[in-house]
């Protein structure tokens, strides 16, 4: 856990005891310090990404689309699924894939961003 929670009920308080004045939040404070950790997880990711696709770039190169993927990848920003009958709208757009196949999607924080994009 990080430094973020300073006082709380668990066994990092220093009395422990919540020493909030204005009731117990320590829970949500947790949990909400829990959430802050996750999304500097997902932000590293983020930017380990860009800055290997960037120095690619500063190192005059180029990316093909199966390094961007093999990238994404190692960032775990992708992971590839299997073809199946059932998730046939998310390939039957690529026209070598059949049944058994294996293709990437989005994963992690990408995979979320894509969500929260459809529900606007």
């Amino acid at each position: 856990m990080s430094d973020l929670v300073k006082w709380s009920c668990d066994e990092r308080a220093p009395e422990r005891g919540c020493r909030n004045t204005y009731g117990c939040h320590c829970k949500e404070i947790t949990s909400q310090a829990a959430r802050i950790e996750a999304l500097e997880a997902e932000n590293k990711r983020l930017v380990d990404f860009a800055n290997r696709v960037i120095d690619v770039a500063f190192d005059g190169g180029t990316l093909d689309g199966g390094e961007i993927q093999d990238m994404a990848s190692s960032c775990g920003l992708v992971e590839t699924t299997m073809a199946t009958e059932e998730n046939r709208d998310m390939w039957e757009h690529i026209d070598y894939m059949e049944i058994g196949d294996d293709f990437y999607v989005k994963s992690g924080p990408l995979r979320r961003a894509k969500a929260a994009m459809e529900v606007k």
